[in-house]
């Protein structure tokens, strides 16, 4: 089952034209739980691959660190490098749980930066993610009911 999701996601992110790269991300973070589809590897975690891989393809890839929540979210992530020091290697590797944090964090970012470029594009986004919303809400309170 969970393969069906991923290909169902896979190709809808490949497919949607650059307006609407954020909606399979943000319907994967809804409607899926963290599992690895491959070793290390969640479906969300798939498709921001796929979005940058996408964007640097186009030349659309902004990746400059010019304004100040750039330079911020540099600092939060290497702070979030930084605090695995001192963790056990009891349940495994801190370092590596987070980099998979910090390259998330970083992902969505150059992904929304770069697809979400005027206050239009924002605008469109939160009035389309609000509609696509009361489908997915209604769909969770019949299973509810059920």
């Amino acid at each position: 089952m969970i393969y069906a999701f991923t290909a169902i996601f896979v190709i809808t992110q490949i497919l949607v034209p650059r307006r609407f790269a954020l909606f399979p991300i943000i319907f994967a973070v809804f409607l899926t739980t963290q599992v690895q589809v491959l070793p290390n590897l969640t479906i969300l975690r798939i498709l921001l691959l796929i979005q940058l891989f996408k964007l640097a393809l186009r030349s659309n890839l902004d990746y400059r660190l010019q304004g100040r929540i750039d330079k911020y979210l540099l600092i939060l992530s290497i702070i979030i490098l930084v605090s695995a020091i001192g963790h056990s290697f009891e349940y495994g590797n801190p370092y590596y749980y987070r980099l998979r944090v910090a390259f998330d964090l970083l992902a969505v970012y150059l992904i929304s930066k770069s697809t979400i470029t005027s206050k239009g594009d924002f605008i469109f986004l939160c009035k389309t993610c609000a509609f696509a919303v009361i489908p997915l809400g209604l769909g969770l309170i019949i299973e509810r009911l059920s």
